[in-house]
């Protein structure tokens, strides 16, 4: 028969034991982390990058772009006089156009170049700065996202709602855990907030995609 070990020694090998148990738990922790960390610097490196994207110039001449400007001030004080008026229409390059000279669009110029307008909403090239997305992220400060989106596109109480349903960086779409979050994000935000254009937004009638367009309908004459 072995001899009963002393107290102290099975003691000592359980201290060891649980020492090396901690010491493994540690060195696994220790690599998720850098597994981790390797990981978050990847999405960083693919989905953002340190600079903004530059858009194609305006592809309209400067008496088109003075005839949409036009068109949108004859539209913009119709409405705020309470004036009856045709639905102001918008092809993807007027927006483009109207991005550049309308002061409350401006904040917009180099975040959005409009590519296409069709039934699934508004199909745009972006440059957005990601502190300006409710992501939350470490290490994304001055960055910027560059892609392409889909916008969805409302107009419910005078509060207009533009929001990305798609977005993809180098045909790679953004991470859903992600998306679900830039989903609630309402790209008009500063338009609803501005003091030049927020009377106007409660008189529309509606916002709407409609045959490659914007239409924008003014509400009928009392």
């Amino acid at each position: 028969m072995n001899a009963p070990q002393p107290q102290e020694t099975v003691q000592r090998r359980r201290r060891g034991c649980l020492l090396s148990g901690c010491i493994i738990l540690v060195v696994l922790f220790l690599l998720s982390l850098v597994g981790l960390l390797l990981g978050y610097r990847i999405f960083l490196h693919t989905f953002t990058s340190r600079t903004p994207a530059h858009f194609p110039p305006a592809q309209l001449s400067v008496p088109e772009r003075d005839a949409v400007h036009a068109k949108i001030t004859r539209f913009r004080d119709a409405v705020r006089a309470a004036q009856p008026s045709p639905p102001l229409t918008l092809n993807a390059e007027e927006i483009n156009a109207a991005l550049v000279t309308e002061p409350e669009l401006q904040p917009y110029t180099n975040m959005l170049h409009i590519a296409k307008i069709d039934e699934h909403g508004i199909e745009a090239d972006v440059s957005v700065p990601i502190d300006k997305v409710p992501l939350r992220l470490p290490m994304t400060h001055g960055r910027y996202i560059n892609g392409k989106a889909t916008f969805s596109l409302s107009l419910t109480n005078g509060t207009l709602k533009i929001k990305a349903q798609e977005l993809s960086v180098d045909g790679k779409g953004f991470p859903a855990r992600f998306m679900d979050k830039i989903r609630t994000w309402n790209l008009a935000a500063d338009i609803n907030n501005d003091a030049r254009s927020s009377p106007g937004l409660n008189r529309l009638q509606s916002v709407q995609v409609q045959d490659g367009n914007l239409v924008i309908v003014a509400p009928p004459a009392e």
